[in-house]
Order: C-alpha cells, then structure tokens, then sequence
C-alpha cells in the first residue's frame, strides 16, 4: 500500500475526530513496517474521557466510503485488555494526541 493511501486515511480520521478529547494511533504491522500484501490496517482510539460508540461507527462509514483496498480495524482501546494495549502501543505511531 501507497504512503499516500496511508496519509489520506490519517487525514480523514483525524480530521473527523478533530473535535474529540481521543488520541489516534496506527498500531500492527503497517505502524512497523513489517507488513505484507494484503496484511489490514490497524488504527487504535485512545479516548481520554467518554467516545460515543455513533462516533465510531460513524468514522467506521466515513473510512470505508474511502475504498481503501485492504481492511481497516479501528479499534476503541477502552474496550480492550490491558496487556492488548501495551503490546500495540509498542511501536504505534501516533497521528493525534
């Protein structure tokens, strides 16, 4: 996959979740640069207070009217386990604070 189709996908996500107190970050395999053809994109939220779940499904559609050629995770990092987070937070990228 292009950097410029991993730019674009930054652009929108952030963009739509300007005004929401949630960091975002690319996390898995594209985050290292180990990935393979074919391999989804992983994009982590980190809320600091509550994100409404219409939020996520929302940005969910907005990426995928993007029709980005592989499966794009976005995953709300409060619905998971801690040892999940701190494995992905590992060599995540961070594309808002």
């Amino acid at each position: 996959m292009s950097e410029r189709l991993i730019e674009e996908l930054k652009e929108v996500v952030t963009e739509f979740l300007r005004d929401h107190d949630v960091k975002v970050i690319l996390f898995g395999s594209r985050a290292r640069k180990d990935h393979h053809t074919g391999s989804d994109i992983d994009i982590g939220l980190i809320p600091y207070s509550v994100l409404d779940q219409s939020i996520i499904t929302l940005l969910r559609e907005k990426v995928e009217q993007l029709n980005i050629p592989y499966k794009v995770e976005i995953i709300d990092f409060s619905k998971t386990s801690k040892s999940f987070q701190k494995e992905a937070l590992k060599e995540a990228v961070i594309w808002k604070d």
